[in-house]
């Protein structure tokens, strides 16, 4: 007995430790398997978030062109048209405004009567010097008789050389006086004389700021062009526009380059499909030290009467370009300003980004003329950043198609569609909440008819009934049960 119960237990023993193993095995196998898994997805995971963070730390710049510049380029100046003779007419006598003969827009003669100024103290100052001028000249007519009596009686010694001096110095005052009284009377006759003014060229009227019967003064005072009768004013004015003239501010960078007799065109507001021809005439030949600019005059012939003085007018000048230096455009936000000096980033065929020193030749606003330093075959980065090195790695930034730019469009609409409507259910849900918060209570029949389910469905279908579509009140929600 007792030797069968140990071969029995023994037998026993055997499966079991059989057993164990093997599922040891298939344990370690698992975990082999899941470990195995694991390392496989970490892998994977690892590969996927190191080509994110290369891509993520990848240097994306934009970059341009730089344009050659042409042969010739156009300087456009503002000025304003000018008459080439302008003359204000003033009174040269005092006296009262007897007639005038042509309005503003009259054409004039040189020498042509304008108007007539009244001028009656002159004329009576007039008469007095001519009366002085007949004593004057008795008074010598005297003096002469008298130093040739004089004379001829000092021959003979009837009177005394002394008495015959005093006569011929008497007859030389008297010819003063009445050289002095001619030149009086002439004064006034000159005066009298500007009670008339008269065109000084041939020209226009361009101003007329006096009437008849109107007050006027000799001379230029403060009340010019006032239109009152104040001392001095300008009475007319006269303008010869057969040729005009313009003066314009040329920049000394510009300024080597403008030369007399050169070619210029003017373009007006008013007349956006006209050009006109001019020349320039002369220059200061000097450089204005406050402006930093030429004084340039360029002369517009006229004689069809098109223009008017005083327009606005825009000159174009051509001067070489900067093609003729191998010079190039870049735009005004690609320059970076350093301590090393003006610089510009040139993205090179390595991928990376180079700093090139450059030197400016002219300003153009948003652009700069690059004398040296880059060439028309290098792409420059536009808006280069502040962190930007010599040497760091960068790519060209593709840019965005039309699609894309219309589908992130589209994405931001939907967005906002979808906020606005969320926000509508959100309000909406809260009031059906808050309507159907007071019927929440059902009886225990109608919790029990709930629970209940139809032989042969299986419980998602029941939780699935149980909630009824949106829009629908389920059974019980107003607070009595189903029967």
């Amino acid at each position: 007995m007792t030797t069968g119960t140990t071969l029995l237990g023994k037998t026993d023993a055997a499966p079991k430790r059989s057993r164990y193993r093997i599922l040891a095995i298939l344990v370690i196998a698992v975990l082999a398997v899941v470990a195995v898994v694991g390392i496989v997805i970490r892998g994977i995971h690892h590969t996927a978030l190191t080509k994110q963070t290369n891509a993520n730390a990848t240097l994306y710049l934009g970059v341009v062109k730089p344009t050659a510049g042409a042969m010739t380029d156009d300087i456009s100046l503002p000025g304003t048209i000018q008459a080439f003779v302008d003359a204000p007419l003033y009174a040269r006598s005092d006296g009262y405004l007897k007639a005038w003969y042509f309005d503003i827009g009259a054409r004039v003669r040189k020498g042509q009567l304008i108007a007539v100024i009244e001028t009656p103290e002159i004329d009576q100052e007039l008469e007095q010097a001519s009366a002085a001028v007949g004593t004057a000249r008795a008074n010598y007519e005297l003096a002469q008789v008298t130093n040739k009596r004089y004379q001829a009686l000092v021959k003979t010694s009837a009177v005394s050389k002394q008495e015959a001096d005093q006569a011929a110095s008497n007859e030389s005052a008297q010819k003063a006086q009445l050289d002095a009284a001619i030149a009086n009377r002439d004064r006034y006759s000159a005066t009298q004389s500007f009670q008339k003014l008269y065109a000084p060229f041939d020209g226009i009227v361009t101003e007329h700021n006096t009437d008849v019967g109107q007050l006027v003064s000799a001379g230029i005072g403060s009340g010019a062009g006032s239109g009152t009768g104040a001392s001095g004013r300008e009475l007319f004015r006269v303008a010869s526009l057969d040729r005009l003239r313009t003066f314009i501010p040329v920049p000394q960078a510009e300024a080597v380059y403008i030369k007399a007799g050169q070619s210029a065109d003017l373009s007006f507001v008013e007349r956006p499909n006209g050009k006109f021809s001019g020349h320039v005439a002369r220059t200061s030949n000097s450089i204005d030290p406050n402006s930093r600019t030429l004084l340039t005059e360029v002369d517009i012939d006229n004689r069809n009467g098109e223009l008017f003085p005083g327009a606005y007018v825009t000159v174009h000048m051509a001067i070489p370009g900067t093609g003729t230096g191998g010079a190039v455009k870049v735009p005004a936000n690609t320059l970076i300003f350093r301590s090393h000096g003006l610089q510009v980033a040139v993205l090179g065929d390595d991928g990376k980004a180079h700093l090139k020193s450059v030197e400016i030749g002219r300003d153009f606003g948003n652009a700069v003329e690059l004398i040296s330093g880059v060439t028309a075959n290098d792409q420059v980065v536009i808006n280069p950043p502040d962190s930007l090195e010599d040497g760091q790695a960068a790519k060209v930034a593709p840019e965005p198609s039309a699609g894309a730019t219309e589908a992130q469009g589209g994405q931001r609409k939907k967005s906002d569609n979808s906020d606005s409507s969320s926000g509508g259910k959100k309000s909406g849900s809260s009031e059906e909440q808050k309507n159907k918060s007071p019927n929440t209570s059902t009886s225990p029949g109608a919790a029990q008819e709930k629970q209940s389910t139809a032989p042969g469905k299986s419980s998602d279908q029941t939780k699935g009934s149980s909630q009824p579509p949106t829009g629908m009140t389920a059974p019980g929600s107003d607070g009595t049960t189903s029967k």
